[in-house]
């Protein structure tokens, strides 16, 4: 079985972009709640952190919590609207579904972050392939109730036989995000107000859509291998990762 942005043994970059904007689009209004929660504090507070080591700190601590449970529910977003093409749960029900795996993420974050960074000081190449190895972790912890090695290893069996087509996708997405961001430092820099409120537009719009895609990768991973996704509990039900994937018949 295949899923839109891949085919037999293979993802589809175009295929899976698309995808993702599609998604995007179908749970706006959901996420652009979510990032308005979550990230316009934090990217006030970052404006005032500058201004004193305490509240750096905390910044740092806001945003580092904030990026898990942004990770964390846009994976839940896009395996909601795979269901039936809408968003089902409530923001709340989405953060909260994400309150029991906020440790396994951050242990997650921490030790592929480690891992990576080792990898990159040793040629660079080592930790561009343990990133690629280990890019759709965050979807499989979410979505398959896993822990975070076992979210690892899952990752790295999935990507397998297509990681230079994941580093291609990374590539293209980073080159657009560059322009997009070098266009509103251009504005910031001629009118510093509207260059700020257009950076925080920016932010709870292309955030966001970046967390979108790794998700979406994911299944295009599942169907290039055959597999079978699991399927999406009803809101507030006990266990939301719902049943693991199943090889195809």
């Amino acid at each position: 079985m295949t899923t839109a942005g891949s085919s037999p043994g293979h993802i589809d970059i175009g295929g899976i972009l698309s995808e993702a904007t599609d998604t995007w689009k179908k749970s706006f209004a959901t996420i652009w709640v979510i990032a308005l929660i979550l990230i316009v504090p934090v990217a006030i507070l970052g404006y005032f952190a500058t201004k004193s080591m305490i509240i750096n700190i905390i910044y740092a601590i806001a945003a580092l919590v904030v990026s898990l449970y942004l990770q964390g529910v846009l994976s839940r977003i896009v395996q909601d609207v795979r269901e039936d093409g809408k968003v089902d749960w409530s923001v709340g029900e989405l953060l909260k579904s994400i309150n029991p795996k906020l440790l396994p993420l951050l242990g997650l974050s921490i030790v592929v972050g480690i891992l990576v960074t080792i990898g990159l000081i040793f040629f660079i190449i080592p930790g561009v392939i343990l990133a690629l190895m280990w890019l759709v972790a965050v979807p499989v912890m979410i979505i398959e109730d896993k822990g975070v090695f076992d979210s690892m290893s899952r990752s790295g069996e999935l990507t397998k036989s297509n990681r230079w087509r994941l580093l291609g996708l990374i590539i293209v997405i980073y080159i657009g995000v560059f322009v997009v961001f070098f266009i509103a430092g251009l504005i910031a820099a001629v009118l510093p107000i509207l260059g700020v409120i257009a950076v925080i537009v920016l932010a709870v719009i292309v955030y966001p859509w970046l967390g979108v895609v790794a998700p979406t990768a994911y299944y295009a991973l599942l169907g290039s291998k055959g597999e079978v996704a699991g399927t999406m509990p009803a809101p507030g039900t006990a266990h939301p990762g719902g049943e693991p994937p199943a090889p195809a018949a």
